[in-house]
């Protein structure tokens, strides 16, 4: 028996902590962005879109309903443990 194909995202999500990002990893989700969502210069971080918390479950509804693929990464924090070494933890 096949095993059902997945699909490439369009478009990784992640929580960054106090914004969310949204990558657009194809021309689709890059003119989707472009076509339906305002935005700065300063708005964007390299390739990704940064908005704050209130509009990510919006956008993240409107790219699934047009049928883009989302997919949900976790960005990588920092903190200091008591005997003062960096750790990591997701």
């Amino acid at each position: 028996m096949k095993s059902p194909k997945k699909s490439a995202p369009d478009v990784l999500v992640v929580n960054a902590g106090t914004v969310f990002t949204f990558a657009p990893l194809t021309a689709r989700a890059k003119t989707w962005i472009d076509d339906n969502v305002q935005s700065e210069s300063y708005h964007w971080l390299g390739n990704m879109l940064v908005v704050e918390h209130r509009y990510a479950w919006a956008l993240a509804e409107g790219m699934l309903s047009e049928g883009l693929i989302l997919k949900q990464a976790f960005a990588e924090r920092r903190t200091r443990r008591s005997d003062g070494k960096r750790s990591r933890y997701t």
